[in-house]
């Protein structure tokens, strides 16, 4: 047996945090923005959600689902073998695979189907599969730099940060893991297109940020969305019941 003295080390206490304990300050001084409002009713407690005065605003959930449903493209994602073997390919690899075949510019991964893998290595799986197209490099964000940071892997393999890359993002094919699916923001074509991923349980308000990586979406951007297996089986059922209803 393996004894893995790091991953089972045990502590007599445990510091945790989240935004809550952020929002909790005797001076009451919390200010914060979301493009997004469905989930007001989760806020702390100190958190009140002031609507925009601007009435026009107001319709903004509804543009947006307008646009998401002008991009019905929707396909499963096809398992595969490694080549010259009969073992299955991973299932981050038939998804990276998917993209470059599908001439995307973007991989927005809120279904979390990347999970386990790090940027760097699904940046490195899809870099040969893009010699020889307009993509210059893979840009991808590096949670292990220090400080943190966007990367672009490019085409002869050095990495560098985005902000002293010689190759701009919009030159080079962008991977938003699950944890960037929200507020990140990247300057891509106006004609990209981007894959979003869909995950069993997903909800409205995460599609929604998901699909605002796309900052022109509805203006030349466009979406494609791709799930599992079991989604697609799910959104099937969905779909049959409410045809066997009407």
């Amino acid at each position: 047996f393996y004894v893995l003295p790091t991953e089972t080390k045990q502590y007599p206490s445990r510091l945790a945090r989240s935004a809550w304990h952020l929002a909790d300050n005797a001076q009451g001084r919390i200010v914060g923005f979301s493009g997004t409002n469905d989930n007001h009713r989760l806020l702390p407690l100190q958190v009140r959600q002031s609507d925009p005065p601007d009435a026009s605003l107001k319709a903004t959930n509804g543009k947006m689902l307008q646009i998401i449903l002008s991009n019905p493209k929707y396909s499963t994602i096809a398992p595969a073998r490694i080549p010259g073997s009969r073992v299955p390919k991973p299932l981050w690899q038939c998804l990276l695979d998917m993209a470059v075949s599908e001439k995307v510019d973007a991989l927005i991964d809120c279904g979390a189907i990347l999970a386990g893998v790090s940027n760097r290595a699904a940046a490195e799986h899809i870099l040969p599969l893009i010699h020889g197209s307009r993509f210059q490099g893979v840009c991808f964000f590096e949670p292990q730099a220090s400080p943190p940071a966007w990367m672009v892997l490019e085409a002869r393999g050095r990495c560098l940060p985005r902000s002293s890359a010689p190759v701009a993002e919009r030159n080079t094919f962008a991977i938003f893991d699950d944890a960037r699916c929200r507020g990140a923001d990247l300057k891509l074509r106006q004609d990209a297109v981007g894959m979003v991923t869909l995950g069993p349980g997903m909800t409205k308000d995460k599609l929604m940020q998901a699909a605002g990586r796309m900052r022109l979406l509805g203006r030349g951007q466009k979406l494609q969305f791709v799930g599992t297996q079991e989604v697609s089986d799910k959104i099937q059922r969905v779909f049959s019941s409410s045809s066997s209803s009407s």
